[in-house]
């Protein structure tokens, strides 16, 4: 058994692509039979058929521009992301939280988790949100509860934070 998956980019109908075919081959034929008079033809498909790929690119283009932007994919709440990330049990609080996408369809995530308790467990657990979420490439730094008297206290004190 063979399952075969097409992203959304990968299969499309081919319909626009036999109407254009069908339109040259009809206009290189009305053109072959009087090229003086109808070889302004060629100039209207092309301009008509440049249109017809504007409209029919325009969700893939913005696609890709939100790829190299780095914004957040559409589908995505980053402050839902935060709230949900907040809500695991001894989280304090989350800075730096960054996400973007490698590619159509990969949600990438940073971010810094302030915590306390079993932190691998916090970890974790935020893990396992974010892949809730359709997030399923983390980066994730835990910090030890903001107290500058505990041993593991990082100090996140730099313009990016």
């Amino acid at each position: 058994l063979v399952t075969i998956q097409f992203s959304p980019y990968s299969y499309h109908l081919p319909l626009g692509d036999i109407l254009q075919s069908v339109g040259v081959i009809i206009a290189s034929v009305v053109i072959m039979f009087n090229p003086e008079k109808f070889k302004i033809i060629d100039p209207i498909l092309t301009i008509i058929f440049s249109i017809i790929v504007l409209f029919t690119t325009k969700k893939i283009v913005g696609d890709c521009l939100n790829v190299i932007m780095q914004s957040t994919p559409i589908h995505i709440d980053a402050d839902e992301i935060k709230r949900l990330i907040e809500i695991v049990p001894n989280v304090k609080s989350v800075h730096n939280l960054r996400i973007w996408s490698l590619n159509v369809g990969k949600p990438v995530l940073s971010a810094h988790v302030f915590a306390d308790g079993d932190l691998s467990e916090v970890l974790a657990k935020v893990t396992k949100v974010c892949r809730k979420e359709g997030i399923k490439h983390t980066t994730i730094q835990i910090e030890y509860i903001h107290d500058e008297e505990h041993q593991n206290f990082i100090n996140c004190d730099h313009e990016i934070c």
